[in-house]
């Protein structure tokens, strides 16, 4: 299948080739594997089995079979395929080719869940398969990883790009759609904070305290809890006039969450609102902007910038993205800043640059 960069997954072909058992293996390791908490955990596992069924329908060989050059030719695979796309052409449908566009750091996330797959099948995987697996073939395959921070996607938004966005999310929730209305408040959350997303979507009334201040209460990675004070009033009073808007603010309960879905933007309150749902509002948004192929994660990355650069102090950053090391801000920072020029001025005056050149004084050479 290498070669022809054309994608051919299905669940189908993969009990076909190499029978029920690996299907159910995979379902069970993605299950094992997702954070039983995540509001993703859905399309977590869901994504997750789809990359591990990919790679085993490209081997073609059984999972006692693979060999490090399967992973290698994986690699090389998804870094050239192409996808078909349906576009229309004079009021006609066309079908075309485009390159797949996976990044390096997509690339070897897929490749480590594969790894993570022979990990745990080789520990706690079923006994008809596990007896079959002597090592991990991703082991002396795995590229080497990606620097962290490095990603183009994950650059941080520019201040115009910032504001842009804002006001035109500001004027959709003035017309008083919920949904915009919600999207706007989360966002300001962000922007105000640095909070990580799942931190954020996640929150709960019992997680919020009002003593002039708003005091919230964040579930951070590992499962600790960290207390943060928003002295902003313009975060609280875009969240209460969400609340009010779709009348859940008198019947707000501990457990209940801050922000649910709301269909076709009506007063019915639905399901707890997921990153997902609010990511694929965000681009959206960022799009009428001309931000293109925006991601949540950019808002964190643009707030340590500009705290950067505003406080020039890393123990200030670490506090408020809530990095455990400061070695983990500083690379942050380095990667995602931008550095300013305090030299350049300097040394032309001190060697004598004045004005523009006139070219005409030079000739040809």
């Amino acid at each position: 299948m290498t070669g022809q960069n054309l994608i051919v997954r299905n669940t189908n072909h993969l009990k076909r080739h190499h029978g029920k058992a690996l299907g159910e293996a995979i379902s069970l390791w993605a299950n094992a594997t997702t954070d039983v908490e995540s509001q993703r955990r859905v399309d977590l596992i869901r994504d997750k089995s789809k990359v591990v069924s990919e790679f085993f329908v490209f081997a073609e060989v059984a999972p006692n079979d693979v060999q490090p050059n399967h992973v290698k030719d994986w690699q090389l695979d998804l870094e050239n395929q192409l996808v078909e796309i349906v576009i229309k052409e004079n009021g006609k449908k066309v079908s075309k080719m485009r390159p797949r566009g996976l990044t390096y750091g997509t690339i070897y996330g897929m490749i480590t869940k594969v790894s993570s797959f022979y990990k745990w099948l080789i520990e706690r995987g079923p006994d008809e398969l596990r007896i079959l697996i002597a090592s991990n073939p991703v082991d002396l395959a795995r590229p080497k990883a990606p620097e962290p921070y490095q990603s183009e996607s994950l650059k941080s938004l520019s201040d115009k790009a910032m504001r842009e966005l804002i006001i035109y999310m500001r004027s959709r929730a003035d017309t008083g759609d919920l949904v915009a209305m919600r999207d706007y408040a989360i966002f300001l959350h962000y922007a105000a904070t640095g909070r990580r997303r799942a931190e954020v979507i996640r929150l709960k009334w019992k997680d919020l305290e009002f003593n002039g201040a708003m005091i919230c209460r964040y579930k951070v990675k590992g499962g600790e809890y960290q207390i943060r004070v928003i002295d902003d009033w313009r975060v609280k009073d875009a969240m209460m006039d969400y609340l009010k808007a779709c009348d859940r603010l008198d019947s707000m309960e501990d457990e209940s969450r801050l922000w649910v879905s709301h269909r076709n933007s009506t007063l019915e309150a639905g399901a707890p609102l997921t990153s997902h749902g609010f990511v694929k509002n965000m681009k959206r948004y960022a799009a009428k902007v001309g931000i293109d192929d925006f991601h949540l994660h950019q808002i964190r990355h643009t707030v340590a910038r500009k705290a950067n650069e505003e406080s020039g102090s890393l123990s200030a950053v670490q506090e408020l993205l809530g990095h455990k090391s400061l070695a983990t801000t500083r690379i942050y920072v380095e990667r995602i800043g931008i550095r300013k020029d305090g030299f350049s001025s300097g040394l032309l005056d001190a060697w004598g640059v004045d004005g523009q050149l006139d070219n005409k004084n030079f000739g040809d050479a």
